[in-house]
């Protein structure tokens, strides 16, 4: 094995090394505030909802905005483009899974 590719080999692996040791929060940086675990019933009303919530947005909504960038990009020859792709960007965009922690817990009649 010649002398360069000893050299390669050594610093992918300082790479590595280096790369996974983890930097510390900056001193100007304040540490993230441990947040509260997501209990047992979240969890499954996250399931539940990911059972409706996943397939309706995927085979339903982001298919419908697929179409209506279609008519919009047809309807004005190109020219709002951008417009038309933000249309597919809420549509198909965001979060597709919930989680346990997504899900807040309130009284009936609470309001935000």
């Amino acid at each position: 094995m010649g002398w360069h590719r000893k050299l390669g080999i050594g610093v992918i692996i300082l790479m590595v090394v280096v790369g996974s040791a983890g930097t510390p929060a900056a001193w100007a940086q304040s540490a993230e505030p441990p947040g509260e675990s997501a209990s047992a019933g979240q969890w499954v009303a996250a399931v539940f909802a990911d059972i409706f919530y996943v397939p309706i947005k995927g085979l339903v909504i982001c298919r419908v905005c697929a179409g209506d960038f279609v008519v919009i990009i047809v309807a004005t020859a190109g020219v709002r483009y951008n417009e038309a792709a933000n249309v597919v960007h809420e549509g198909c965009g965001g979060k597709w899974i919930i989680k346990g922690e997504d899900i807040e817990w309130r009284k009936a009649g609470e309001r935000l």
